[in-house]
Formats: structure tokens, sequence, C-alpha cells
């Protein structure tokens, strides 16, 4: 009994280093069959600092042999190779690339880097492996009124990101003081833009001056992505419009947006008395809305009181043509559209913003002649967005918006559709032997000598 347990023992040993090697044969994937014992893999390939493009490599060799990693990076017309010399056996190797030295411009899209390790040993064929690396442009998170963070998109972003793009080119958190020194890249920032009563024209200047001095000395990224809810959407439209955010972004998504405004909520001030208060006695004002939407009683038409100048404004303008919009905004809640004294009248939105409004459409109340039906009409910065621009979420209430899975698994969609593919990487895999390159001259040579 005893020697048919020990023969057991034994024969799950075999097995299990069996299954092993297997195992490791399989996660190689070299492009050509490599020689018994020689083995390459890539364990990471990515941005560690604000200027450095890291590579580990891992490799295995019975002979001493050279590892040479190429890379391909956007607006260099020649590929990047690095070489080092290993010896026998299992060892890992880092190559750094400093993307400032070698005089790559900065990246102005996310974009997907071809990566390729070559192990050569000596007197043997090369085994080759490629990998992947997305090196995602910095997503800054801008917040509404009395927002703060938003910790569960900004973790469905990092956990999105690693699941299609690999935990090597996945967006990372910035942390308390980390400034990319420590091996963290940072590309999901946090802005915060003070209290309710910021105007959209200084918040938008914050803005600017959060891009320039926060996040562009911690990347290598020429432009960034906005994410911005609520009100926080209204001050990424002022940016782009005035403060030369189209140099600055490469795209963004308006989320909740009020874009002609919001009716506030029961119980409220009489819009005439808010016009008398001085200006920074009333956060926010900025958001009621540009369409006549309050009278005291039926005899009366409807206005805009106060007249909110800056969003009209801003609507007036036209909208920069080359930065990618994506809106988002909420379907099918009761959302208060007018007001009669203290009586409101329903159009479907998101509990605060009417899908029209989050849409750049204004609702006319007032009826020119008799009997005619109210009617909206599209703002000018609106004017010109495809139908492809917008994307309606049934049922999703304002506050969460960005925090509900459905609006989390659309914007990384919308995220993961703008990388943009590198360059392609050349390499070359065969290292020539000096020795046999002098004597295929000398053959050469002597091949010319018999036909003269």
């Amino acid at each position: 009994m005893s020697t048919f347990s020990e023969l057991h023992r034994r024969s799950r040993i075999v097995l299990l280093a069996t299954g092993l090697f297997c195992t490791l044969g399989t996660i190689v994937g070299a492009e050509t069959a490599g020689p018994v014992g020689a083995v390459a893999h890539i364990l990471f390939a990515g941005m560690v600092s604000p200027t450095t493009f890291a590579v580990r490599t891992v490799q295995n060799s019975l002979r001493p042999a050279r590892v040479r990693v190429s890379v391909a990076f956007p607006g260099m017309r020649s590929t990047v190779s690095l070489e080092r010399e290993v010896e026998a056996g299992l060892s890992t190797e880092r190559f750094a690339f400093n993307l400032r030295k070698l005089g790559a411009p900065r990246f102005r899209s996310t974009v997907r880097v071809g990566v390729v390790a070559v192990l050569m040993p000596l007197g043997q064929a090369p085994v080759v492996q490629r990998e992947e690396a997305v090196i995602p442009l910095p997503v800054v998170v801008v917040h509404g009124l009395f927002g703060g963070r938003l910790p569960r998109f900004e973790r469905s972003l990092v956990t999105q990101s690693r699941q299609r793009w690999g935990r090597q080119s996945s967006y990372q958190q910035v942390e308390g003081g980390s400034n990319g020194a420590s091996g963290v890249y940072p590309t999901v920032f946090f802005f915060s833009w003070a209290d309710v009563f910021d105007r959209l024209d200084l918040g938008a200047k914050k803005l600017s001056r959060f891009i320039e001095t926060t996040v562009k000395p911690r990347t290598y990224a020429d432009k960034v992505i906005i994410v911005s809810h609520s009100r926080g959407a209204n001050l990424t439209r002022y940016f782009l419009t005035y403060e030369g955010g189209a140099s600055q972004c490469a795209g963004a998504v308006l989320a909740a947006m009020p874009g002609t405004g919001a009716i506030p909520r029961q119980p409220v001030v009489r819009p005439v008395a808010l016009a008398q208060l001085p200006r920074l006695a009333v956060p926010a004002l900025d958001l009621l809305p540009t369409w006549p939407w309050w009278r005291a009683t039926n005899r009366f038409n409807f206005s805009a009181t106060p007249d909110n100048r800056l969003l009209r404004q801003l609507n007036n303008q036209l909208r920069p043509a080359n930065v990618p919009l994506r809106i988002l905004y909420g379907d099918g809640i009761p959302t208060a559209n007018t007001r009669t004294g203290v009586t409101d009248t329903f159009a479907p939105g998101d509990g605060v913003v009417t899908r029209y409004s989050a849409t750049g459409a204004e609702f006319v109340p007032n009826a020119r002649r008799p009997a005619e039906a109210p009617r909206l009409r599209r703002v000018r910065w609106f004017r010109g967005l495809r139908n492809s621009s917008y994307q309606a979420f049934s049922r999703v209430g304002h506050q969460g918006f960005l925090e509900q899975p459905a609006v989390q698994r659309h914007v990384f969609d919308w995220l993961d559709a703008q990388v943009l593919e590198g360059p392609e990487v050349r390499v070359r895999l065969f290292h020539r032997h000096p020795r046999k390159r002098g004597q295929r001259q000398k053959k050469r040579r002597q091949q010319r000598g018999r036909r003269d």
C-alpha cells in the first residue's frame, strides 16, 4: 500500500511539472520559434514618470544572449531601440526611454504604442515577443454645484481601463503628494473650483491655470480630456469658448448639463426679489433659465427674471469646431420647465435639468399669436451638432449622474473610441556577427575575381 502511495505521489509531481512547463510555453507567444530553453516575456510597458516610458522584460536562456526592446512613438519617423547583453539563466531587465531626450512630441491624443522585445541567444534563432501599451491622455473631472470628488466614477475609469487595456495601460488616480517620481504616472485629476459664489468666467480661468500648472507638468500630454457634471459642464463650455480651451482639450463629456439653465426647486424666493439682491448674495445665478419661465399669475406672460446674462452670452457664441463632444442627459423624470406663482409645469428630464435644456434648446412658452403652441428654439452654441453627439439615459436622476454604472460604461466606451493607433514597430530580428560578415565580403570579392 505504501509503494502505491509513493508512485501516486511521484506521478502527481511529474504531471504538475509538465503542466507548469506547458503553461510557460503558452504565455510566450513568440513569433519566431525559439530554441529549447529560450523564453522572453514583457512584464510591463508604460509611462512611469512625466518623461519616461519604461519596459520591463524577463528572459531565460541557456546561453549568453542580447535583449533588444523597440518602441514606435507617435510623431517620430523611426523606431527607437535599446539593446543589452544578458548572461545565461533567468534575468529581468528594465529599459527606460526618455521621451524628452528622444525629441518625441507631447501626446495630443490617447495612443496605442507597439512594443517588441527580441531575445537573441548566441548562435540560436531569436525569440520575439510583441505587446501593446495604451498611453491615456489625462482626464480632468469637473464637479457641479455643491459638488465634491466623484470616487465611484474615478475608480470606474481605473477598473474599466485595466479590463480593456491591461493593467500596465490603465488610468491612475492622483494620490496625495504623488508627482510621478515614485513610478506613478497620474492620469485622473479632480478639479475643484472653490464655492458656489464663483462665476463661470472666474472658474474657467482657474481651470485653464489648473491644466497648465498641475496637469501638464506631471504628464507628457499636450492636451487633456474633460469630464464634467451639471454646472461644471457649463464651466467647461465657457473654458472652451473664451479661455482658449480648444487648444488644450482633446475632447469633453458634458453630463447632466443645464445648457440653457434650470428652474430652482421649491420653496424659492420670488424671482423679482432675486434680481434686487446683490450679485454675491445669491449663489449660482448663472444656473437660472435663459428662457421665460416665471410669472406671478395667469394674466401675465412668462419672463426670465433675473436675466442670466452670462449664460445667455455664452450660448450666443460659436462653438469650437475642433473639439469632440459627448452630451449625456437624463430623460423620463418629470422636471419643472415653467412656474406660475408657486405652481410648476413639467417636462421630461432628470428631475433638475429638462431634456431640452441639456441638449441646448430654449423653451418658448409665450404665444406670439392666439392659440399658438409653445415651441423650442436651439441656441447658437449647439447648432450643427450631430445626433450621435447626444446620449439619453432613461430614469437616471441628476444627483449622482456619473455614479451610475450605465453612464460610466458609456463614458469609457467613448474614451476607448478616441484611442489612436501608433506607428508600426520595425525591428531587425537577426544580429549579424562581425566575423561572418567579413567572410561574406571575402566570398563576394572572390566571385567578382572569377568573373573578371
